[in-house]
């Protein structure tokens, strides 16, 4: 009777939705939609990943696998942040698969591997068709074990048909219209649209059939993106869409105050190399548009325009080009990690009960919506109640948006690990990174690059520590070491640590466990997801 009930229950608030013409996030049912898929020909796809076949047949996308090979992606050129999308699916019962949305394949995470949010397709006997999938990267994130109701949604050997909402950072499915998975995550904002066949060892060729693909572009129709950049329209990086003989591939546009910009032109991301140029601008009015602004730099041949999305480079003289760029939101791979069996959760979002201040008093720091915890300037650094030795530190970050202030004052705050030793947190876009920038260990070593993203942009640091070793009489026998990963590339690989670091050199380096201690410096930063593995036990 009660399953009988939340069934009937789904089903009103699915009609009703319908028949006001709206959905839960108040998009309209009566706004634009647009075909991903012309019914004929594969058009404005990509195939990446296995070497399984598609092709199209009475107006349906055919896929169909070929044994031993990897999974097989069908990726939209496009790329999407807020959308709606639906489309309807048949599926082999002996075939696993799913659509991928807001996902990404790039040279730097595993050559090139497809990975990113999937909505399972799943006709096997646990049925969690219309779950959330986070393929080649956490795994599941909403699976459907606790809704009935959407698993007996799914119809075997029909067509079914998913509803998909990406708006900010809500995910949202239905299945037969039945709500199946409801997702709250920020990891990654942005990406492309892909169809998977799954990898098989069944030498018989499996298919699955998709059909009326389409979709409401809901960041072309110029509503408001929720997506978390930073209060500035212009800050952050740039990627290259098109060039003609340009040695410029992105660039990254910092805030400055008072309407001035610098612009670091770069052959690539990610790289200790100088910047191929470095620019400054100004807003100034666009006399195109009624009420319109745009950054405009120059500097010697060089010139540069920045007009809503779209940012142009050129170079005069001899050897003239143009660069077209588009703003991208580039997220670490570990973003939203979840903490593995055995680990240590130091914070959830929920509370302070594992932290304190110096000499036991109340942590003076605050919670803040989704989940983090927000510095109170002058309320005073913070540490872990246990102290750990040899551990894996994972904890996620965000540095405020300060376009006036320069150097320590923008965005400044550290992680000490054992209490002893701090890598530095920083809001040091587009800065050499050196060791008093994001990532740096004070007077010991600068990041192998600077891997700071723009402020108000999550990030992470994965740290590695080994502590210093002591003889039974409490001599130091070997320093510590340090690996530190910051959003998913190695800045610092096995680096000695001679001795205790920053405002913790007075303390020395007794041979007693340490806490993770996070600074406080003025500055209202963010952390969250923050848990160890004590790698000593």
């Amino acid at each position: 009777m009660k399953t009988r009930v939340m069934r009937l229950m789904a089903c009103i608030a699915v009609c009703l939705s319908f028949m006001t013409g709206a959905n839960s996030a108040g998009v309209s049912e009566n706004d634009r939609w647009e075909s991903l898929f012309d019914g004929k020909t594969l058009d404005g796809f990509i195939k990446r990943g296995g070497e399984a076949r598609y092709r199209v047949e009475n107006g349906a996308i055919v896929g169909t696998t070929v044994k031993g090979t990897p999974n097989t992606f069908l990726c939209t050129e496009r790329l999407f942040g807020d959308f709606v999308l639906e489309l309807d699916f048949n599926v082999d019962p002996r075939l696993n698969s799913g659509v991928q949305v807001r996902s990404e394949s790039h040279q730097a995470y595993q050559d090139g591997r497809v990975h990113g949010y999937q909505v399972e397709i799943d006709p096997a006997e646990r049925a969690w068709t219309g779950g959330i999938y986070d393929e080649a990267r956490r795994k599941w994130l909403n699976d459907l074990e606790e809704n009935e109701a959407a698993r007996n949604a799914f119809k075997q050997n029909e067509w079914n048909h998913f509803r998909i909402e990406a708006i900010g950072s809500s995910i949202k499915t239905w299945l037969n219209g039945v709500p199946a998975a409801d997702l709250t995550d920020f990891m990654t904002p942005v990406g492309f649209i892909a169809l998977q066949v799954h990898g098989t060892k069944s030498d018989e060729p499996l298919e699955i059939r998709w059909r009326d693909i389409r979709i409401q572009d809901l960041d072309a129709r110029g509503l408001p993106s929720q997506r978390p950049r930073t209060d500035d329209p212009y800050m952050g990086d740039w990627r290259v869409e098109s060039s003609k003989d340009s040695p410029v591939k992105a660039a990254q546009v910092i805030a400055l105050g008072w309407g001035k910009y610098q612009v670091n032109l770069l052959a690539e991301f990610d790289s200790r190399a100088t910047p191929v140029w470095v620019m400054n601008g100004l807003i100034a009015p666009d006399g195109r548009t009624a009420g319109g602004k745009l950054v405009s730099f120059r500097s010697g041949d060089w010139r540069g325009e920045i007009i809503g999305d779209r940012f142009t480079v050129e170079k005069k003289g001899d050897e003239p080009w143009t660069s077209e760029m588009k703003p991208v939101e580039r997220s670490s791979p570990t973003l939203g990690a979840k903490a593995p069996a055995g680990a240590i959760v130091l914070f959830d979002g929920t509370s302070f009960d594992k932290w304190e201040k110096a000499g036991g008093r109340p942590v003076g720091w605050k919670i803040v919506e989704g989940g983090a915890m927000e510095v109170v300037p002058k309320s005073g650094s913070i540490a872990t109640k246990r102290g750990f030795t040899d551990i894996k530190l994972h904890l996620e970050f965000r540095t405020p948006f300060m376009p006036e202030a320069r150097g320590q004052g923008r965005g400044n705050s550290g992680v000490y690990v054992q209490g002893r030793y701090e890598v530095q947190v920083l809001d040091s876009y587009g800065l050499e990174g050196r060791d008093n920038e994001c990532g740096g260990i004070y007077k010991v070593a600068a990041p192998r690059v600077n891997m700071c993203a723009p402020p108000m942009q999550w990030q992470t640091y994965d740290i590695t520590f080994r502590a210093a070793r002591f003889d039974m009489k409490g001599k130091k026998t070997e320093n510590a070491r340090v690996t530190v990963v910051h959003n998913g590339v190695t800045i610092h690989e096995g680096q000695e640590l001679p001795s205790a670091t920053g405002s913790a050199k007075k303390k020395g380096e007794p041979p007693a466990p340490g806490p993770v201690s996070l600074q406080e410096h003025g500055n209202p930063m963010q952390y969250r997801n923050i848990w160890v593995v004590d790698l000593a036990s």
